[in-house]
């Protein structure tokens, strides 16, 4: 023997009320466009016993569906902007244009201040001397001519550079 139990919670379903609404079925024209074209009885008909079936409709409990056909809004679809050159290279590389950027700067602002003060000289240009007029004259470039230019700004310099040459000769190789 079996014996079942049921017992039911506090509140019921007095009735159903179901709405549904369907857009118009769109065809495609042979120019691209869309163009809507009514949905047949027969069609209708069965998203609607679909529809009763699926929420469980019971006629005899007062419950009722509506189904209505009507065209949807479409939206107009407006082609995206072609991309500039900036944002399609420039702007996804930017941090790593900055960084570039700041470690030239960086090396630019070393080779000024610290690299070029090391190879100029602290006395006279290596291209042109000054004489005593503040005028320029091109660097010899023969031993004489250079001795002679040396002389007449340092003679004690001179002295001491002749002495080093005579005394290189006359060492024994």
């Amino acid at each position: 023997e079996v014996e079942t139990i049921t017992e039911q919670g506090p509140g019921a379903i007095r009735r159903l009320s179901i709405a549904v609404l369907l857009n118009e079925r769109m065809v495609t024209a042979e120019d691209g466009t869309l163009t809507p074209a009514p949905r047949s009885q027969e069609e209708v008909d069965a998203l609607e016993a679909l529809v009763l079936s699926a929420a469980g409709i019971d006629t005899e409990r007062g419950d009722s569906l509506t189904l209505r056909i009507l065209p949807f809004d479409m939206p107009v679809m407006e082609e995206a902007a072609t991309p500039s050159f900036v944002e399609t290279y420039i702007l996804p590389q930017a941090v790593h244009l900055g960084q570039m950027a700041f470690l030239g700067i960086v090396t630019l602002v070393i080779a000024l201040f610290v690299v070029k003060p090391l190879f100029t000289s602290t006395g006279t240009s290596v291209a042109t001397a000054e004489i005593a007029d503040n005028t320029a004259r091109p660097m010899p470039t023969d031993a004489a001519g250079l001795l002679a230019m040396i002389t007449e700004e340092n003679p004690d310099d001179a002295a001491a550079i002749l002495d080093a040459w005579f005394e290189d000769e006359q060492q024994p190789a």
